[in-house]
């Protein structure tokens, strides 16, 4: 699974999102992609996120409804862990 599957995956998986939460607080995505077979390393995934980031200095609709609604979108939480 690429990054980007990763994060559509994890937005309707909330399992998988609180085990995404879980190992970047305790700094081990490594770990967490390699046990999960996602094909990215954290230092790739955070150029990933930045990139997309930067493609999308604002909010989207969606996440902004997402973070009304009380439950952010996966990009959105990646984007709060990620800087």
């Amino acid at each position: 699974m690429n990054t980007d599957e990763f994060l559509k995956k994890a937005e309707t998986d909330e399992k998988l999102a609180n085990e995404f939460k879980a190992a970047a607080a305790a700094d081990h995505l490594d770990d967490f992609f390699r046990s999960h077979q996602i094909d990215t390393t954290k230092e790739d995934f955070l150029k990933h996120i930045k990139n997309l980031k930067d493609m999308n200095a604002e909010l989207s609709d969606s996440e902004l409804e997402a973070v009304a609604g009380g439950k952010p979108s996966m990009l959105f939480t990646a984007k709060i862990f990620c800087g």
